[in-house]
């Protein structure tokens, strides 16, 4: 490395800064494939939600606790996704009080919401479901469910309007 700094400085680039990881690179860089890609976790979410619900009514238990983690596999790495790739930009470029706070109140409120999602996920993967605990499943699974139609659709309408080049 000591090397390389000598090769800059005697070419003259002695104050360029290294290159960023690529990770960090990609966190304050524009992606037009982002914001389609997020929308496309958000309709592999619910389309796995209602494979749940339709497991629950149909009585199927023994299949829930294996589409439930693959439920919260699929969520964890959107979240990450999000906060890595979406946050990172948009907090970075938010000049405006308002659109700042916006951002601080969807990340906080995503944040409660996943813990209730992960919660209710591992209560249910590790006693599974059965015919004296369906209901009480279902009712929790459809509360969630409403949970998260309802914040994929406000992040699809307003947050991500806020994800410009």
């Amino acid at each position: 490395m000591a090397a390389l700094a000598r090769v800059r400085e005697w070419f003259g680039f002695g104050d360029v800064q290294p290159p960023r990881s690529a990770q960090e690179h990609s966190r304050f860089n524009f992606s037009a494939h982002l914001i389609p890609g997020l929308k496309g976790d958000h309709a592999d979410l619910l389309k796995l939600y209602t494979e749940l619900e339709r497991m629950a009514l149909e009585g199927r238990y023994a299949s829930i606790p294996a589409s439930l983690g693959t439920f919260k596999s699929k969520l964890d790495v959107h979240l990450l996704n999000e906060n890595l790739h979406f946050y990172c930009y948009v907090e970075e470029r938010a000049l405006a009080e308002r659109e700042r706070e916006l951002i601080r109140g969807f990340r906080a409120e995503m944040n409660g919401i996943a813990r209730s999602v992960l919660n209710f996920v591992k209560v249910y993967r590790q006693a599974g479901v059965h015919p004296a605990n369906g209901q009480t499943f279902l009712t929790e699974l459809r509360q969630i469910g409403g949970l998260l139609a309802t914040r994929i659709e406000r992040e699809e309408q307003e947050l991500y309007a806020l994800y410009k080049p």
